[in-house]
Formats: C-alpha cells, sequence, structure tokens
C-alpha cells in the first residue's frame, strides 16, 4: 500500500468532538502545584479543620495542603470560643499543631479571629451578677471597662502565645453593617457595649503584643458597592485616627452567579488607594444551579484578576480544601471534590490563559489509547512523537480499535518522520485503523487547538423581530432575542467566512436573569437544532436536540465546515401553549485549522476526493420535483437460468462444475424473475445515441424488490428513493443513470420472503452472482439503453463496461456486494455442509464466490449481514483479481445490534490485504444509528455521488468518518 490520507476538506472524517472523560484517578504528585504556580503572585492558603470533632482535614488532607498551599487558617480552632472557653482558660493544642504542620512543609499561617459576634462565649459579656451587658437598659462605665480587660486579655495571650509564628492576623471580623442607617453592625454585643472603640482597642492591643504581626479587618460583601462604601468609611475614620490597621480581608464566600467582576476590581482599587494591603481570606464559589465548567470559568476570571492586581493582593486563602467538607457543601464550592480529586476550577487556576481542559491534557494527557474492548493501553501528552516511542508505553500501534481524545484536541499521524508527509487527523473515535496506521504512519503530534467564539457580533437575520436578533450574538449575557409570535422559529449568522466548526454553545431562558440563572428550566427551548450552509440558501442539520431543559446546551461539531450557521427551534418550551423563546447568546467555535491543513502539497489524489463531501441527505432531495423532471419506474421480467432447485443443487446453463460451485450442479429449465428499474427524467428507449450507467441495489434477507422503494419512505405518492436520484441529476450532482431494484434470491422459491436457514430461499443469496453474471445483466444491457457491454469480452471492452456498472445493497444485500463481487464465502446451512455454524444464525461458509471485479468498478455495503467475510478475506480477493476496485463505500450505525460487528470485521484488515488493487475504500459510521433506512438512505445518497468517475485515483486513498 503506497499511500493513505484524510483530507480535512471531506472533514466529517474521524473526528466526534468529546467532553472528555479522558483523566483516570490522578495522584496528588501527578498535580501541577499550585503553590508553585502562584509563588510570585501572592501566598496562595487553605482553611483547614483541627479538632476532634471537625472534619479533621489537617490530618485527612495532608498531602494535598502541603502540595499545593504555602498558607494555612485554622476554620474554627483559633476563634474565641476555642482557645478561650472559660475565663482564663485557654487551649492551643489544636492550632500548635497546625503550625507545626506549617512548619515544617514551609507554610505560613494566618491567624483568624480575635473579635468577633460570633463563636465568643457569653461570659466575655457578663457582669458580676451574670448579667449580660448588652441586654441591661443602663451600661456602666464599670460594665465597659470589665468588658475591656477581657478582651485586651485575650489578645494578649492569644497573640502572645502564637508570636512569630502567625504573620498576620485577622483581628476584628465582620463589624460593618450589612444595611444602611449604620456602619456598624448594631447586633454585635462587641459594639452594643463598646460602641465603635472595641475596634480601636482590638487593633491596638494586637500591635501593641506583637508589632511584627500584620493586622487585617475582615468581612464578606465589601466588595458590593453600599457595604463596600460603609467599610470604607470605617477605614478611613480609623486610620485617620492612627489606628494600626495594615490590611482588609476580602472574605470572598462568592457564585457562580453573584457579584460582577468589575466591582471586585473596583473594591481592590478602593482600598488600596487607603495604603492597605489586601487578602482573599475566606474564598470559595458556590455552584448551585450551575455546572462544573461554569465555576471554573468563573474562578478562572477572579484568578486572572487577582494577579492582575498581585502588588496589592499578598495572599490568597481557599475556605477549605474539599467540596465534602466545606461549610457551604451543597454548593460544592471549592477545587477538589470529596475524593480530592481535582475539578475543572483546580485546572482553570494551572493557567488562566488556556480553557481547564488544555491545562489537564498538559499534566494527564490529551489522548488515551484503547485496545479492542475499551481498556486503556496507554495516555499521552500534547507533543511531538516518533510512532516508535509508543513502545514505551508498552503497546504497538496495532493494538489501538479507539481514542479518547480531550477536548478542541487533535491528534495526527504522519507518514513520515519529524510531522512530514502524508497526514490522519483524528479526533475520539471507537473505530480507529490501528492495523492500518501501524503500516504507514511514522511520527505523530498532538496539540491544542484553541477556538474562538466567531458568531459574535457578525450579521444576524432572523424569522421575527429580526431587530432585536442581534443580541443573541452580542456577547452579553443580560440581553436576549424573544420572540413569542409561534414556531418555528429560526436566527441565521453570517460568520463571513469560511471556517471548520468545533463546538456551539445556546444559552436560553434559565441562564439569564428573567429565568432565575439556574441549570434547568422547563421553559428552555426543548426542540431544536443547529444548521450550517454555504449559500444560505441550502441547510443542513449538524446537531438536533429533542427533550432540552438545560438553561445552557452545549454540543459538539466535527470540524464542520460552514460559512452560515442557524439556530432552528420547533419548540421552544416543554410547558404546553407556551411559543416565548430566549436565547441570550448563540456561539459558534472554530479552531483555527485550515480545510487545506491536512493535504499533502502536489497531492492530486486528495484533491479528487476532496470534491465529494460527504454529508446528510438534505430534506429538499426527499421531496418529487415538477413531472418534467421525475424519473418512472419500470417493472420487468426476465428468465433467470442460474438458481438454487429445490433439492439445494445449482441449476445452470454454463456448466460449472460442483467444485467451484460448492455444490451439485444440474441442468434445468429457466424460472421468471421480475425486477423494478428506474429510468431517469427523458430517457428514451428508441434513443439509442444516448447511454447510461447501471447501478444494482440489493435488499435485505427479509424483502424483496419493493424495500428499496418502500422502505425508504414516500413523498406525494412517490417514494423517496426516486425522488432523491430526480434531485440528484437535476442539480446536476449525478449524471442520469438507471437503477434496478432486484429480487435478491436466486431460488426456485425466490418469492419466499422468511428467514430459515434450512430452507433455498435462503441459500439462494449466496448464488446470485451466477444470475447477475448470467442472467440479469445480460437481460438488463440488451434491453436499456446502457453504456456498458457484457458480450463485449475483449480486455478492452471489460474494463470500459465495468466502469459504468455500480453494485450495492443493505443488509444481506451489502453482504451479498461484498463476499460475491470481492469473492468472499457463499454460505449454506450448517447440518448440510457439515461444519460448526455460526449460533446465531446456523449458517457456516462453505467455498469462495469467483468475484466480479470483471463486472463491477464500484461496490457499496451499507450495514453488510453477519455472514459478511472478514476484510482479510475480502481484501485477498480483491487483491487476487487483474481488475482494481475504484470505490469501496461501507456504512453502519454504531447503534446497530445486528451488523456492527460484521462491518468491522468486514473493514479489518480489509485495506492491507487488497493493496494498490483497491482505490478509495469508504468507511462511514453514523452515531447513535441503528438498522434501519436512516443509515440506507444515507450510504445510498453518498455512495451513487461518488461512482462513476469521481473518487479514480491513482494511489490508495482510505476516507473514515463518523458522522451525527
Amino acid at each position: 500500500m503506497k499511500g493513505k490520507f484524510t483530507t480535512i476538506a471531506a472533514l466529517l472524517l474521524l473526528l466526534i468532538g468529546a467532553v472528555g472523560t479522558l483523566p483516570a484517578r490522578a495522584q496528588v504528585s501527578e498535580l501541577p502545584s499550585l503553590r508553585e504556580i502562584y509563588k510570585d503572585c501572592f501566598d496562595l492558603g487553605a482553611a483547614v479543620s483541627i479538632a476532634g470533632w471537625s472534619d479533621q482535614t489537617l490530618d485527612k488532607h495532608s498531602e494535598l495542603l502541603a502540595h499545593h498551599f504555602n498558607s494555612l487558617t485554622a476554620g474554627n480552632e483559633m476563634k474565641p470560643d476555642a482557645t478561650q472557653p472559660w475565663p482564663g482558660t485557654f487551649r492551643f493544642a489544636d492550632a500548635d499543631r497546625m503550625i507545626a504542620f506549617a512548619q515544617e512543609h514551609g507554610m505560613k499561617v494566618r491567624g483568624h479571629t480575635l473579635v468577633w459576634h460570633n463563636q465568643t462565649p457569653q461570659w466575655f459579656f457578663r457582669d458580676g451578677s451574670n448579667q449580660l451587658i448588652y441586654e441591661k437598659e443602663t451600661i456602666t462605665a464599670e460594665d465597659r471597662q470589665a468588658v475591656i480587660h477581657r478582651l485586651e486579655q485575650h489578645i494578649e495571650a492569644v497573640v502572645g502565645h502564637f508570636g512569630d509564628a502567625v504573620y498576620a492576623w485577622d483581628v476584628v471580623n465582620e463589624a460593618v453593617s450589612d444595611t444602611g442607617g449604620s456602619i456598624y453592625r448594631q447586633d454585635s454585643p462587641w459594639y452594643r457595649i463598646l460602641g465603635e472603640d472595641y475596634i480601636k482597642i482590638a487593633f491596638r492591643k494586637a500591635h501593641e503584643v506583637n508589632p511584627n504581626a500584620k493586622l487585617f479587618y475582615n468581612d464578606y460583601y465589601i466588595d458590593a458597592p453600599a457595604k463596600r462604601a460603609r467599610t470604607l468609611e470605617m477605614l478611613q475614620k480609623l486610620l485617620a485616627e492612627g489606628v494600626p490597621i495594615h490590611g482588609v480581608g476580602i472574605q470572598g464566600h462568592w457564585s457562580v452567579n453573584d457579584t460582577r467582576i468589575s466591582e471586585i476590581e473596583q473594591s481592590i482599587r478602593m482600598y488600596a488607594e487607603l495604603g492597605l494591603e489586601i487578602q482573599i481570606t475566606e474564598m470559595d464559589v458556590g455552584m448551585q444551579g450551575f455546572t462544573e465548567e461554569e465555576q471554573a470559568e468563573r474562578y478562572r476570571e477572579l484568578f486572572q484578576l487577582f494577579k492582575k492586581y498581585s502588588d496589592v493582593i499578598t495572599s490568597v486563602t481557599l475556605w477549605g480544601t474539599t467540596d465534602d467538607t466545606s461549610w457551604r457543601r451543597d454548593e460544592s464550592p471549592l477545587l477538589f471534590d470529596a475524593n480530592q480529586q481535582p475539578k475543572p476550577a483546580f485546572w482553570a487556576l494551572v493557567d488562566t490563559e488556556k480553557p481547564w481542559y488544555a491545562n489537564r491534557a498538559e499534566y494527564l494527557g490529551a489522548v488515551a489509547f484503547l485496545s479492542s474492548s475499551g481498556q486503556r493501553l496507554g495516555v499521552l501528552r500534547p507533543g511531538e512523537y516518533s510512532i516508535a516511542e509508543l513502545e514505551t508505553l508498552g503497546f504497538t500501534l496495532e493494538e489501538v480499535a479507539g481514542l479518547d481524545v480531550e477536548r478542541e484536541h487533535l491528534i495526527t499521524f504522519y507518514s513520515q518522520e519529524d510531522l512530514r508527509g502524508e497526514a490522519w487527523h483524528f479526533t475520539t473515535t471507537d473505530s480507529f485503523p490501528g492495523r492500518a496506521l501501524a503500516a504507514e504512519a511514522k511520527s505523530l503530534s498532538i496539540r491544542f487547538l484553541e477556538s474562538k467564539n466567531i458568531a459574535l457580533n457578525k450579521p444576524v437575520r432572523a424569522s421575527v423581530l429580526e431587530d432585536r436578533a442581534a443580541r443573541a450574538v452580542d456577547g452579553d449575557g443580560l440581553t436576549s432575542w424573544s420572540p413569542s409570535a409561534g414556531p418555528p422559529y429560526w436566527l441565521e449568522v453570517d460568520l463571513q467566512g469560511n471556517f471548520l466548526l468545533s463546538r456551539w454553545v445556546v444559552r436560553l431562558h434559565g441562564s439569564g436573569p428573567l429565568g432565575g440563572q439556574v441549570a434547568e428550566s422547563p421553559f428552555n427551548a426543548a426542540d431544536f437544532r443547529l444548521q450550517v450552509s454555504d449559500d444560505a440558501i441550502t441547510w443542513r442539520d449538524e446537531d438536533v436536540v429533542e427533550g432540552n431543559t438545560a438553561s445552557v446546551y452545549e454540543g459538539s461539531l466535527d470540524l464542520v465546515p460552514a460559512r452560515f450557521i442557524r439556530l432552528y427551534v420547533t419548540r421552544p418550551t416543554s410547558v404546553e401553549l407556551n411559543y416565548s423563546l430566549y436565547v441570550y447568546e448563540l456561539e459558534v467555535y472554530e479552531t483555527g485549522l485550515e480545510e487545506s491543513s491536512a493535504k499533502a502539497p502536489g497531492d492530486q489524489a486528495a484533491e479528487v476526493v476532496s470534491m465529494v463531501e460527504i454529508k446528510q441527505l438534505p430534506y429538499e432531495y426527499r421531496q418529487t420535483l415538477p413531472k418534467k423532471q421525475r424519473g418512472r419506474l419500470e417493472e420487468f421480467s426476465y428468465p433467470v437460468s442460474h438458481y438454487i432447485d429445490r433439492e439445494r443443487q445449482l441449476v445452470t446453463a454454463q456448466g460449472l462444475k460442483a467444485k467451484e460451485a460448492g455444490r451439485e450442479t444440474v441442468e434445468g429449465e429457466p424460472i421468471t424473475k421480475q425486477a423494478y428499474i428506474y429510468l431517469p427524467p427523458g430517457y428514451d428507449p428508441e434513443d439509442q445515441e444516448t447511454k447510461y450507467n447501471v447501478l444494482y441495489l440489493l435488499h435485505g434477507v427479509g424483502g424483496s424488490r419493493y424495500e428499496w422503494l418502500r422502505g425508504s419512505g414516500t413523498a406525494h405518492d412517490t417514494y423517496v428513493i426516486c425522488n432523491v436520484l430526480d434531485n440528484l441529476i437535476a442539480s446536476g450532482e449525478i449524471e442520469p443513470l438507471l437503477v434496478v431494484f432486484p429480487e435478491g434470491r436466486s431460488a426456485h422459491d425466490w418469492t419466499d420472503t422468511a428467514f430459515n436457514p434450512q430452507k433455498t430461499n435462503l441459500l439462494g443469496f449466496y448464488y446470485f452472482d451466477y444470475e447477475l453474471r448470467h442472467d440479469l445483466i445480460p437481460f438488463v444491457e440488451a434491453n436499456f439503453n446502457t453504456y456498458a457491454d457484457i458480450t463485449d469480452t475483449s480486455p478492452e471492452g471489460i474494463a470500459f463496461s465495468r466502469e459504468h456498472r455500480a453494485i450495492a445493497g443493505l443488509s444481506m444485500g451489502g453482504m451479498q456486494a461484498l463476499n460475491l463481487t470481492l469473492g468472499g464465502h457463499r454460505h449454506d446451512f450448517a447440518a448440510f455442509t457439515g461444519a460448526a455454524g455460526d449460533p446465531q444464525n446456523g449458517l457456516a461458509p462453505t467455498v469462495l464466490a469467483q468475484g466480479m471485479q470483471d463486472l463491477f468498478a464500484y461496490v457499496g455495503a451499507f450495514s453488510n449481514a453477519p455472514t459478511s467475510s472478514p476484510g482479510t478475506v475480502l481484501g485477498q480477493g480483491i487483491a487476487s483479481s487483474p481488475h482494481r476496485i475504484e470505490l469501496l463505500y461501507m456504512t453502519c450505525g454504531d447503534a446497530d445490534a445486528i451488523a456492527m460487528q460484521s462491518y468491522r470485521s468486514a473493514a479489518d484488515g480489509l485495506r492491507e490485504a487488497a493493496g494498490d488493487n483497491l482505490g478509495a475504500f469508504y468507511q462511514v459510521v453514523l452515531k447513535g444509528r441503528g438498522h434501519d433506512f436512516s443509515v440506507w438512505n444515507h450510504g445510498f445518497y453518498n455512495f451513487i455521488r461518488l461512482c462513476f468517475g469521481k473518487v479514480e485515483t491513482a494511489e490508495p486513498v482510505d476516507i473514515l468518518l463518523t458522522l451525527d
């Protein structure tokens, strides 16, 4: 085999975009260290629990803490109720253990907190008669002095005990009011007894005890405008009085959808203008109602902001380690899950300039190589490799049957070393031709294809409310296109260029402020689809969504080429009689990969193949054309002298021998059979000058000459398959041709459609080649105007005629097209052969068919039946013939429980065995499709567009596609 390539111009290719289930469980030591990543920006800390009654994360998460963080904060163990639960009784053991851990691992410690209205024992606020002072009508000077003494004594003891082991203290926590009317929190016992003086006393005493410590005021929501204003007023007043405040702690208990980044940035600037150091002290980001990916994006934006202000932000502390130990565990707000595994939010922080999944791929791998059983053979990170390097992972390319590729990554194999020569591109696929590539590829690369939203601010058209449609592509998640006149609705975007699309996102009702910014809602669009077009006239579906309730839908696209895209909505909500649609944003992403990037320079074969794009059958091609543009069906009868008789013998008029036939042969009277033929528009039997190509289209095991006609469906009382032919001819995609729909059972009981391996009707399928060669083709070419002439047996005549005939079939007909044309096995009921039969159908292989490569240059097999011969056998049949198969087109649905295994078996090894005697070899897998006409119509439509000179190539070409 001299060459094999896949062009991106044809690229519906092997590409299935995937969200990325790639990594297995990650060990802590395998992960990038966040403390190392941010060491030149700010300290990165975590809050821990130590006490016996707590989750004890200091012990349980010790490896995680030491690897990722260089600062610790006690969640509770340094608060007043923990350090001095009763007057004069101090407990420091838990906090001391945390400090010892920190010192052992080169970590700083923040003290939290000295003064707070919560978690402070009530004895701090009782008078000599045990009455709560803040409840008294009159608070005396003696009462005030007693509380001040206790406050100062507590600070002196606690700060003095820890000394320089604690470099910073949250001295006062949450003193500012949440509501207007007052700067200070009115329900604080400290404020009710001492007024604002308690803040001054606390800071001055802490500074007196340890002048080296940094002293912070710490609070929540102080990045929101109203509370920020009150906090700034308080701080300005305290600083003006010389109170030793060194910094402000913004707690940072955020959610995916709350405070805007702009408000947080403004807060950082305003506090920094006071000359204060800023620390984010208790950060977490709740994701209730949102996805982990949306949470990751929020974390990424926040850390981008923190890095921007790293000259004033000196520390960022996460309030916990894992979701299950968080005080907000119902909102899963942290970087690690309950199994201490990194979430997308973690990976978002590794490099805030890249998507989280690109970061993950850099460390845990971008491509997993899978065996035929789905077992992971090895994983590679992005980079450049020689094929030989795979052996260091303990496997060879021949063993690989599937790939699991991280989102927006591409693995490319090259026919030469150093990433040169012909190229084959893949994303995730479970139909990877490892054995074929092993013989061809010498090097490979794995790369991240960074995508961008190319629909942003592009020109739009819409079915209704066109003046508001631009809101759906303006990048603002708070504005929407919201029609309500009644579906269907469509929104079209001119991308203003040709792109390869990798994914798309639509943000619906529930994602916006009116929908409550929730993850699911019945008011989200239920049934819709993304369509693409090259001319804004002919549209094809690329992603069809039904029964949706998600507020944000994201779909993968298989590097789909497009100039225009259209959102087409048929059911705007799941609520009966509600026709209101809300589209807050429609996003479409491209990869930056050019359509021509996979084509080898000067490769003429690539250009020939790329002329015909494998695609979905256009909806409009199913429709009936005006009468003058329609072809017609005729039924004809013809004599058959080659068939299986009642005794399971082959009746023949050619003197065939039993050894060749695999059974006794006899002479006998011919039988008469019927077939249909499609005659194209304008066909005139008297016009002997106009000639036509001919396709023989074979039915399945339970079908007949009617199966392709009736099974493909009807439109306006005409058969869809005839409409498709009419439309293909009218559009100029194919030349007018004849299509024969025969009865595929060459047996005396050919009208019996029952499946019974003991009957002769089933046996007749495996001897149809004799009927074709000696009875049907001679009749067709004698009675209809065909280029082919089977009576011309000269080498030139045979070569000419076979270029004008094609054969294809569905299911059992697909088996016939393979086995009988290419030289695979005939079959019979195992009880009659003495061989072991297939337990599913009772059939066993007998002799090899002679093959019909001298008759057909183009062969199609759609969901080929289980008795199809293995690819090595079929390939050997191809290789042994003096005639080259120009096109072999195989297709199957990946949900086909009947034929998917036989499809793979027939394709596996075929190319290697066939060598140069096989030209273009298409293998097309349709995602989610079964054993039905959705596959067979698709196969017929694309096969006929490739036949009769469309893909003749000097070099062998393999095109492997996985399509929606």
